[in-house]
């Protein structure tokens, strides 16, 4: 299960994309202290969340991954309606809210079924990727569709893509080409450190068949919830999908 909330914050003046940290921080505040350290322990953070500033806010995109994490938290955006940021010493009023829900693995197959081979992702916060402890600043379809399937896993237990020698990965990143691409270098400031990132479009064309055909258009589709790339929790790789 997936719960989305959007909410429009407005505290008086524009908020980076930097500082979903801040939000996060304030957003475990809300939790049990125990809630907190458990999420931590799993193979992937069941929070993804970005920031995508406005003159007066920031448009806060929070993604609940699974069904625990959904009923903590899930009652906490719903009813929120100020996020305290202690480190910037304010207060953000929640102006609106928004959530939708994806049932399960079966539902991202039906919202795609029939979709057309043209996908867009929009990276609305700066993204990166990390490989053998290295950053990468430049997408490849095989490091995007191996985030996605990594998430993938993590979400749905129940419909696990099992991938042991990466053929399978390798056949979908192969059959997905790059027909157009926009993008810039952007820094993301965390804990002090400036991180070297990404943001800008992508347009993808999904030319396999069958049920890769599938598997692909809903992996990319699930990159709205999940995000692409590294420190998705924190607010890096935010992901918008036409």
């Amino acid at each position: 299960m997936i719960t989305q909330f959007r909410l429009k914050l407005e505290c008086g003046q524009s908020m980076s994309a930097s500082n979903a940290y801040r939000l996060y921080a304030a957003l475990l505040d809300m939790a049990p202290d125990e809630f907190g350290e458990q999420m931590h322990n799993g193979e992937i953070t069941p929070i993804r969340q970005h920031l995508v500033p406005t003159d007066r806010g920031g448009l806060w995109t929070v993604n609940l991954m699974g069904e625990q994490v959904e009923d903590v938290f899930g009652p906490i955006l719903q009813n929120c309606d100020t996020v305290q940021l202690k480190a910037l010493k304010t207060n953000c009023s929640v102006a609106e809210k928004h959530a939708v829900s994806i049932r399960d693995a079966d539902d991202l197959f039906a919202r795609t079924a029939g979709h057309g081979a043209v996908w867009k992702l929009d990276f609305v916060t700066p993204a990166v990727f990390k490989s053998r402890g290295s950053y990468v600043m430049l997408p490849t379809q095989r490091l995007m569709i191996q985030n996605l399937i990594k998430s993938w896993n993590g979400c749905f237990p129940d419909c696990l893509i099992e991938d042991e020698d990466g053929e399978g990965m390798e056949a979908l990143a192969l059959g997905l080409t790059i027909k157009a691409f926009s993008l810039h270098d952007r820094y993301y400031s965390l804990k002090g450190r400036d991180i070297p990132g990404f943001i800008g479009s992508i347009t993808l064309e999904n030319r396999l068949s069958g049920f890769h055909r599938e598997l692909a258009a809903a992996l990319l589709c699930f990159a709205q919830y999940s995000g692409i790339g590294a420190k998705t929790s924190l607010g890096m790789g935010g992901v918008r999908v036409e």
